[in-house]
């Protein structure tokens, strides 16, 4: 930053109302899906907002405040103070906007999807789900190929070429395990929760420790080629 900005507690906050527009924008778009325009909630926007100023200032003052008592050109804590509280505040908004933009990026542009900590054993699955159409067939994780025959599995690294083949062991039509048929490493368990034409999610966790928290994914079926 230019060294006359940090001297004037002025074009500080000028930065600090500036740094504030651009996260009402940002997100706006974080709550706004462009692509199914689902509708604008207000109230989580307002919250949001709020929650973000509050972090801000409130952060911005505790740091101003703690650089403030450092001894500095024997300059008075006032004088400290009106240059630290601005400029630490600026910083802790920066901080924030940058981490909500790369969060959408994820979101919107890699398209993975964030989801609170969920332990298995506490994963529900409806009862009115069927899974029976991806017990069987050809599916897509990131560059793992996955085909799957009832009892057996097999995982095709799409871009080495390497070949891990499984067994697998249904607990239930929506839940199953994982072993390697070599017998070497830990086995998956997996909980499906949602099936549609597109893919299926599920839940995973390794060895048997049911109250460990799941990892999260959202399987591609690999439609046949016509």
């Amino acid at each position: 930053m230019n060294s006359d900005l940090l001297k004037t507690p002025k074009k500080l906050w000028i930065l600090v109302v500036v740094l504030v527009i651009l996260y009402l924008l940002t997100q706006y778009l974080a709550n706004y899906n462009l692509q199914t325009r689902e509708p604008f909630d207000a109230i989580l926007f307002g919250i949001d907002v709020y929650g973000f100023l509050l972090t801000g200032f409130v952060l911005g003052l505790l740091l101003g405040v703690l650089i403030a008592f450092i001894p500095f050109r024997q300059k008075s804590f006032a004088e400290k103070f009106n240059i630290t509280f601005p400029l630490l505040t600026a910083i802790v908004l920066l901080l924030w906007i940058v981490f909500l933009g790369y969060f959408g990026y994820l979101v919107h542009v890699r398209g993975d999807e964030m989801r609170p900590l969920r332990k298995y054993d506490d994963i529900q699955i409806s009862k009115s789900l069927d899974c029976s159409s991806v017990q069987n067939g050809k599916f897509q994780l990131d560059d793992i190929l996955i085909e799957r025959q009832a009892e057996r599995q097999i995982q095709i690294n799409t871009k080495t070429g390497e070949r891990t083949k499984f067994f697998v062991e249904w607990i239930n039509g929506c839940e199953y395990i994982l072993k390697r048929q070599t017998g070497e490493g830990e086995k998956l368990r997996v909980k499906i929760t949602s099936v549609n034409p597109e893919s299926y999610s599920c839940y995973v966790i390794s060895g048997d420790d049911l109250d460990k928290y799941a990892r999260f994914y959202t399987i591609i079926r690999v439609q046949p080629k016509e």
